[in-house]
């Protein structure tokens, strides 16, 4: 019977090879063989999170992407230890959301100086000495997230004139209809845009309810700013797509 799972590489129909990727990791001395591996596994997470638009997953689920009958890979944990150093992949309490508050040229200091390479070295000794729990960690494919933040915003802006008043927010139901396929699910949509906010390429505001998001202008480099004038008249604009919306669907099945 054929496997559905079309991010498989080529490789999965041969037995032979595949049970020694499906093997634990090489010893510590034989370099050749661990980074042939690494590099496997490594393209192979990077293809499934790519083709099932899946920016979250733990160790369990990466194993049974990967199941070849009863079979699952020895290595896959060693792998993403790998990319978590090379930061292809990071633990999501880890990853930067939202948009960075102003500080002082001390808070700066303390924080780039101080805390930051205080963090990164406590980090890779926990890793040294075994502290990290990686079957109860939930990781996310930065690699994947950052190539949808780039497809939201080259889609919003190549549809902008069409689908939204140039240069104010939009509502966040609104934008996930005209991305939804570039993104899969509304919590990547949520996760894209508080990145994009970290990246100060975009700003976020909820007002009555609702998400609005205002892009950085192509060609420019001051930060978006969200407001008054703009959430009124995208709230008029939101409710009036909204009811066209429900006005189709109705239709479509009257």
């Amino acid at each position: 019977m054929e496997d559905s799972r079309t991010y498989l590489p080529p490789e999965w129909n041969n037995e032979e090879r595949m049970r020694v990727l499906l093997g634990p990791m090489p010893k510590l001395h034989d370099t050749v063989a661990r980074n042939a591996r690494v590099t496997f596994w490594t393209a192979a997470i990077h293809q499934w999170c790519k083709k099932t638009n899946k920016l979250i997953f733990t160790l369990q689920e990466t194993l049974a992407a990967f199941r070849r009958g009863t079979m699952q890979g020895l290595c896959i944990p060693d792998v993403l230890v790998h990319m978590n150093s090379s930061g292809e992949v990071i633990p999501i309490s880890e990853l930067p959301l939202g948009e960075q508050p102003e500080e002082s040229w001390i808070r700066w200091g303390q924080r780039v100086f101080l805390a930051m390479p205080s963090r990164l070295a406590w980090n890779k000794f926990s890793k040294i000495i075994g502290g990290s729990n990686i079957e109860g960690t939930t990781y996310v494919n930065t690699v994947t997230l950052q190539e949808m933040c780039d497809q939201v915003m080259k889609r919003y802006w190549e549809s902008a004139t069409k689908n939204y008043p140039a240069n104010l927010p939009v509502a966040l139901p609104l934008l996930y209809q005209n991305v939804s396929d570039c993104v899969g699910s509304t919590d990547n949509l949520h996760l894209i845009v508080e990145t994009l906010a970290y990246q100060g390429q975009a700003a976020t505001t909820v007002h009555n309810g609702t998400t609005f998001v205002k892009f950085l202008m192509p060609g420019d480099t001051s930060k978006p700013i969200i407001t008054m004038a703009d959430l009124g008249k995208q709230t008029y604009i939101f409710v009036v797509s909204a009811q066209l919306y429900v006005f189709v669907y109705i239709c479509q099945y009257m």
